[in-house]
């Protein structure tokens, strides 16, 4: 997967985008375009060396990230709202995968 066989780049942006209109309906502190750019740097960070962060799944490691991107711009959620961002952000995300074409049909 990861832009061989799906293009993860286009789609990862559309959940990242979603998340963050959610994150901003959740709080007025939150300006969207802000967090996108704190999304990717911590996405940056915590996925280079996922072992780092302690996070012993998937999901906790998406949490981890968007506790972090919130951080950086100086806000916090409560668990359940970093569940809600994980949530939008993977499911806007999957709505957006499409196998490549010359894949597809060989």
């Amino acid at each position: 997967m990861d832009d061989t066989l799906v293009d993860t780049k286009t789609s990862l942006a559309h959940g990242v985008r979603a998340a963050c209109q959610l994150a901003a309906s959740l709080t007025s502190r939150v300006d969207p375009d802000e967090l996108v750019d704190a999304y990717h740097a911590a996405f940056s960070v915590c996925w280079a060396h996922p072992a780092d962060t302690g996070a012993y799944s998937v999901h906790n490691l998406r949490r981890g990230v968007w506790y972090t991107a919130l951080r950086t711009i100086g806000v916090t959620l409560d668990n359940t709202g970093l569940d809600r961002l994980v949530h939008a952000c993977t499911a806007a995300q999957l709505t957006m995968i499409e196998p490549d074409r010359d894949y597809a049909t060989s």
